[in-house]
């Protein structure tokens, strides 16, 4: 049983030092899961109590220290964001909340979309939720909680497990919401390619929306090959389509469409074609980002 043995003595089992790390490790690691991260979340609400503007609160490998900045490493599970959320509900100053590389996925996700249903979070006005394992599901309770909330501003969601069923939430949101001016996410993660109806729904939300002045989709970068074998999040058939929707909206000033298309030949050129006469029909579009798209 080599280095890993279990010595029997007096009838009881009495496992060695390297097998008792193991156990507290995976016991650690589902305490996490659940939540188990008080000295933050007690941060957290701290500064809510005392009704502080910007929350940054930003984990994971890689920190971005500055002023103000939650600076303990340890991930946020479902319980901890529920406690979160109820201060978050019923706050009155806070202006800018950034929960990034925190792991709670849709679970949190789903805390902070009924905080933003709650009518007493109306100072609220931007918000990242980005690299937080968040899927099509979690993404949808926040979409759905953003079709009535007029305070918020800004929405990035980039670095979780998105795919198809998002870019239809972000349509059926952005028809129906009268305050966001930029939204980021990124796809890659989930179901893909994005079927041609999640395409369409975007696009008639965009074109429905009136107070949207940026918007960056992207995939990951360097997926658009995966092995030998080219990948496709947006058929270029379907980006036609969506460049034709958005002759209709008269507010975008900034658009990102990158790392979406994966080298497929067929209708690159109508694409093409229909992005040009939107470029020559927008009055209000002032940059376009189409950077790593493969096409042909």
């Amino acid at each position: 049983m080599g280095n890993h043995c279990v010595c029997v003595q007096n009838d009881v089992l009495e496992e060695d030092p390297v097998a008792q790390g193991v156990v507290r490790a995976k016991k650690k690691r589902a305490e996490k899961k659940e939540g188990n991260n008080p000295k933050c979340v007690s941060s957290i609400i701290t500064d809510l109590n005392n009704g502080v503007s910007s929350i940054p609160c930003i984990g994971g490998v890689s920190w971005e220290y500055r002023p103000g900045c939650q600076k303990n490493s340890g991930a946020l599970g479902a319980k901890d964001m529920q406690k979160i959320a109820v201060r978050l509900s019923a706050q009155h100053a806070l202006k800018r909340l950034e929960l990034i590389s925190r792991g709670f996925g849709d679970e949190g996700a789903t805390a902070v979309s009924r905080a933003l249903e709650a009518p007493s979070c109306s100072t609220l006005q931007y918000l990242s939720l980005s690299f937080n394992n968040i899927t099509d599901v979690g993404f949808a309770d926040i979409c759905a909680a953003l079709q009535t909330n007029s305070t918020l501003k800004t929405l990035k969601l980039d670095g979780n497990i998105l795919g198809s069923t998002s870019l239809n939430s972000l349509g059926e949101m952005l028809a129906k919401n009268t305050g966001l001016e930029t939204v980021e996410i990124c796809v890659g993660g989930g179901t893909l390619p994005v079927d041609r109806g999640a395409v369409m729904g975007l696009g008639v939300g965009l074109a429905a929306n009136a107070t949207l002045r940026t918007l960056s989709v992207s995939g990951e970068r360097g997926q658009a090959r995966r092995g030998d074998t080219l990948f496709v999040a947006v058929k270029p058939c379907d980006m036609r389509e969506l460049f034709s929707k958005l002759t209709e909206n008269n507010t975008l000033t900034s658009l990102t469409l990158a790392y979406l298309l994966g080298g497929v030949e067929e209708g690159v050129k109508e694409c093409m074609a229909q992005c040009a006469a939107f470029l020559m029909q927008s009055k209000s579009l002032t940059a376009l980002d189409l950077s790593g798209n493969l096409m042909g």
